[in-house]
Order: structure tokens, then sequence, then C-alpha cells
């Protein structure tokens, strides 16, 4: 070859820079060889294949027919790559140490050849140009000719290899630095964000006081860090046995179920457990109209330790679509798990010591205070709690708490009435106690009961010597409201009976037919105001009379205003002449907006003042009493109270 070719050759490779002499090595292939193009391949350990490197050349004629041969090449993340193996360019150029020249593509037995054939390359000329243990590179040019390279090219490339070589190998150096910078500085960025989200993390994770709060914090702030479908957390603790999901898509139930089998799988390697005692709780999802995620390709489970000898344990689980998690990502999940156990153990610690503080304060309580769970257990008590079981309480020999006395726990806790009162020995000794039961909020698996427990005995003596005192007074102003008016004695006490059967017609219980006899016998308190002679006037009252007349309920209400009553007594006097339709008085009430109590004491009123004899005629009778609040039902008076009063036998 003459030497003048080798010589402009080599004055474009000289002060250049690299890339630049190379654009200028391939113008010059194209410019005297007719060399349709050539691409640079760099050896990748990680996949053990030759990936390009951007460092390709191609005449503007023939690039789309390199298109379509680029497309039957192995790509993986945007790279294109050049396996390696059996009929390979690569591996065979490895092998041999020597150029490969294939002079027609149609007939060579390499892998893919058939497909440059088609793609228009008719033959190819491959060279190792640099073969170490660090770095192995490949150049691969191609004509669209059958046995398109000449022995001028072959001669010419031969010559200038060394030269050729060193210029892509400082290319590639400075590719590789150049993406280490990239990488690099990606990586800090990175780190930066991931620091930021752990401390943001970090600073609220230390004012959770429950692991509901923590992991609201969580699910707040994980999704900034790595992307995910859902992430999950199994606790078991003395406190809490919980599985919390928090999606990030809709889940389907079958996946549901999957992850909760997993996870319960998983902490079964640690701790023998029931699967049936947890709880599952599965969160709104952040984004509930995109998709619904049926199955996930990588999931990912983590044990986490929260207290010594292994009583409190988690499982962390994390699952998404397709992408499987990297290393960083991986990383970054262990630092969160950290996170998390750190908070945890603190939330564990905390809550011993706020049961060690509830101990102490509770042993030495003047009441009797009893913890019980859902299943009756005994959790705690004080030092008088421990008496009063010890004396009066069955105990199973599961530590559950089933009476006390001859009063069931269970069905106490069950009923209504959380509240009653159990009487101790017999004779004038007797002591009364009064039990409470509550649920109260704890972090405890199950719901959990409060039962106190004080001595009311005093207490109640107390209250009966003012109730006798009391109903004594009732009678007495009673027995002087019928002394002044002779013609109508015996209807407050008739009334007070009649709204005793009533109410107990309608199943109230005993304080508050109390209450309704007291308002019956003080129902006409008012009247003590009223002239005698109006009262027992034998005609017709006059419309000032019957004015009059109309304000003995407020008068009453207005006496016993200042008397403290269990109950609502006053309110009985005030309203027991108003109407449904609110066609009665003093104020017109309509409705529910009259007291119950008195819409009992209305019925019971009017029909002993039918029913009886009064001064301006003779008694009409239970029929037509009975008549007139059938006649009236909803209208005027209840319907519940004139059903219960007609269900009366009052012929006796």
């Amino acid at each position: 070859m003459a030497d003048s070719i080798i010589s402009k050759a080599t004055e474009l490779l000289i002060a250049r820079r690299p890339k630049e002499k190379l654009d200028g090595f391939f113008e010059f292939l194209e410019k005297n060889f007719g060399i349709d193009g050539a691409c640079v391949y760099i050896w990748t350990p990680e996949y053990n294949m030759f990936r390009s490197c951007n460092l390709e050349w191609v005449k503007e004629d023939f690039k789309e027919s390199l298109e379509k041969v680029i497309t039957s090449l192995f790509k993986r993340d945007d790279i294109w790559f050049l396996p390696l193996g059996k009929n390979s360019y690569a591996d065979e150029v490895l092998k041999t140490g020597k150029p490969l020249y294939v002079r027609d593509t149609s007939k060579s037995p390499y892998w893919g050849d058939r497909i440059r054939y088609k793609g228009g390359i008719k033959s190819t000329y491959t060279y190792l140009l640099i073969n170490r243990e660090d770095l192995k590179v490949i150049i691969i040019f191609f004509s669209r000719y059958i046995d398109g390279f000449s022995k001028d090219f072959v001669s010419f490339i031969e010559q200038m290899i060394d030269k050729l070589s060193s210029i892509i190998e400082v290319i590639i150096h400075e590719e590789i630095e150049e993406k280490d910078k990239i990488h690099l500085k990606k990586e800090l960025e990175q780190r930066n964000h991931e620091l930021e989200i752990l401390l943001n993390m970090s600073r609220q994770l230390s004012f959770a006081a429950t692991y509901e709060e923590a992991l609201k914090i969580i699910s707040d702030l994980l999704p900034l860090g790595i992307k995910y479908d859902f992430f999950s957390l199994l606790i078991v603790s003395e406190y809490i046995k919980k599985i919390f999901i928090f999606p990030y898509y809709i889940l389907a139930n079958d996946l549901i179920n999957y992850i909760v089998k997993n996870m319960l799988k998983e902490i079964s390697k640690y701790m023998k457990v029931d699967d049936n005692e947890f709880e599952i709780s599965v969160a709104k999802p952040m984004h509930d109209k995109i998709k619904c995620i049926r199955d996930v390709d990588e999931f990912f489970l983590s044990p986490i330790s929260l207290y010594p000898e292994g009583k409190e344990m988690g499982v962390f689980c994390i699952g998404r679509e397709g992408k499987e998690f990297n290393k960083e990502e991986m990383r970054f999940l262990n630092l969160i798990l950290t996170q998390l156990t750190i908070t945890f153990v603190r939330i564990i610690e905390l809550k011993e010591r706020e049961k060690n503080i509830v101990q102490n304060m509770l042993y030495n309580f003047p009441e009797a205070v009893i913890l019980i769970d859902n299943n009756l257990k005994i959790l705690l008590y004080n030092k008088i709690g421990e008496q009063l079981i010890s004396e009066f309480g069955y105990i199973s020999n599961k530590d559950q708490l089933l009476k006390f006395k001859d009063i069931s726990i269970k069905n106490l806790i069950k009923s209504d009435k959380k509240e009653l009162d159990v009487i101790i020995g017999e004779g004038k000794e007797d002591r009364i106690l009064k039990l409470t039961i509550q649920p109260i909020e704890l972090p405890h698996p199950s719901p959990t009961w409060l039962i106190m427990i004080s001595d009311v005995t005093e207490s109640r003596n107390f209250q009966q010597k003012m109730h006798r005192m009391l109903e004594g007074t009732v009678y007495s102003l009673a027995l002087a409201i019928e002394r002044r008016d002779p013609y109508t004695a015996g209807h407050q006490k008739n009334v007070a009976n009649l709204t005793v059967k009533i109410a107990q017609k309608l199943g109230l219980d005993e304080q508050k037919i109390n209450i309704l006899f007291m308002g019956g016998l003080l129902h006409d308190l008012g009247k003590i105001g009223i002239p005698a002679e109006i009262l027992t006037k034998p005609g017709k009252l006059t419309p000032e009379e019957f004015a009059l007349i109309k304000t003995h309920p407020r008068v009453g209400y207005e006496i016993l205003k200042d008397v403290e009553f269990v109950g609502p007594v006053k309110e009985m006097v005030l309203y027991h002449h108003e109407r449904l339709d609110g066609s009665g008085y003093p104020e017109g009430l309509k409705g529910d907006l009259i007291p119950m109590e008195a819409r009992i004491l209305a019925v019971a009123d009017v029909v002993d003042a039918i029913s009886s004899h009064r001064p301006y005629r003779p008694a009409l009778g239970l029929e037509k009493a009975f008549e007139e609040i059938k006649k009236n039902r909803g209208i005027l008076y209840d319907p519940d109270v004139v059903d219960a009063c007609l269900s009366i036998d009052l012929s006796k």
C-alpha cells in the first residue's frame, strides 16, 4: 500500500480530540475504500457480552439497513448487546485472536448473518482491537457488497490498528469516566434524597405514641423513596396482634389473602401463633381510581425483632409488579426497617412504663379496680380488688372472673345496664357494694373492661332516709290539697297509682316508677293558690275562673323549683296538661317536646278525672274515660301510653 495513504490517515489521527480523530478515520475509510459502516463493541463483565458504546459510523444512504439489523441484537436497559457464545463473531475473534472476514453473509455459519444479509449487509470484517483482562474491544466493518473488503483495506487496517486501538481506548475511558461522574452524581443526589426522607421520618416517628401513628408516617413518606404496590406489617406483642396493609393502588382480595398467608407463615418460623387471633386492617389506597393489582412479581419479606427474648416480633412485607428491587432500593428498605425497629421498641418500652405507672397508682386506690379482657381474663387488679375477688369472686382455672357474688360478669357486659348494687351479708349489718363495668381503650389485642367496686352502704342508707323524708313531705302536700278540695279527695293518689301501673306495662325500671308515683301525688300542687270557692263551684266556670284554674301547673312548678328531686318530677307537674297536638297548656308543647313522664301522667289524670265525681257533674265511669283516650289516641295522648292504660284491668 502506498505510504501516502498511511501518511494521510496518520495526519488525521494527530492534533485532534479522540472522538474527532475517530470520526475523521471513518470518513477516510468511506472516501478511500468505499466502506459502508462500522461499529465498536466493548466487553461488559456484568453481562458477559459485548455492548455497543455509541462509537459507530454509517453512510447516510445505509442507515435504514443498519437499523433493521440492530433490532436482531439483544437489548437491555436501552443498550444493544452482541452476545458471546456459539456462532458469534465476538466469540470467534476472542478464541483465535485473528480478524474474521465474512465474504458472504448469506452463506455464513455465524449467528444472525441471515438477518444481516436480508438487512443489506452482504459482507463483514471483524477485528479484535484490545484483548486484556480488564478491557476487550472489537470493531465490525460492514459492506453492502459481497466480498466488499479489498486487500488494500485489510493491509491498511493491519498497519493502522495500533493507532486505532489507542484512540478507541482513550474514548472508552473518557466515556466510562463521564458515566462514572454521572452515576456518582445521581447516586449522591439519590443518597441526599433518601437522607432527607429518613431525617424527616425520624423526626416524625420520635413523636409517634402508637403503632398506627408510626405506620401512618411510614405510609406518607415511603412512596417518596421507592416505588411499590403495597407494603404491610404484622405485629405480635402483648398489646396488639394485627396485620396492617397499606396499598398504593387497589389490591384484589386474592392478593390480600396471599399477603396475609405469607406473613403468617413467616412469623410462625419464630413463634407459635394462632392465625385467628390477628386483626387485619387494610388502609385506603393512595390511588384508588387508577388500577387494581392482582399479582406481584417482586415480594420481599423481612422479620423484625422488637423486644428481647422474642416476645415481640414483626414481619415487614413489600411488593410490586414488574421490576425487581435493586441493591440501592434494598439498602433503602433496610434503613426504613431500622427506623421502624427503633420506633416500635420505643413504643413498647413506653407502654411498659405506662403500665407500671398505672399499676402503682391503682394499687393503693381507695376503691376496687379490676381489668378484664373480652374473654373475662383478669389482666390487672389493685389491693382492694384482690381482696374482694378472693372473698366474692368466682375464678376459672384460666384466670377468668366468671361471677362476682351471684352476678354473671359475662351477662353484665352484654346487658345495657352497666351499674348495679350488690348486697353482701344479711340483716341489719348488710353491706351494699356498687359494681360498675365499662369498656376502656387500652393497647390490648381484645376489648378491655374496667370493673370498679365501691362500698356505698352509708351513701345508700342516707339516700333511703332522705327519700323517706321526701315521701313524707310529698304525702303531706297531697293531703293539704285534698283538704282544700274534698270533692276530688283521693284524685292525686289514684292518679299516682295509675301512672305506676301504666309504667309497669311499658316496662320502665323501678327508679322511673318511683319518679312517676311522686309526680302523680304532686301534679295538682298548684291548686293551693286557687280560691276554694272556684275549686268547689258546682256550676260551669266563667272564662276568667277557668283561666285561673289553668295557672295551677305553673304555680305548682314554682313551689317545687328549688326542691332537688331524682328525675323530672317538677317537669311532670308543669307539663301534665300539655297535649300532643299543641292544644294543651301552659306552654302549648307538641309531640316529643313533652317529657314521657308528663305524657303518662296526662293519660292517668284524664282517666281518673272522667271516671270520678266532680262538683259540677256526677262520675261518668271508666267506659267514658276509655272512650276519650281511644278517640284522641295519637292526637292528644301518646299512643303507647293509651295502649298500656287500656290493657290494665281497672274494674277493681
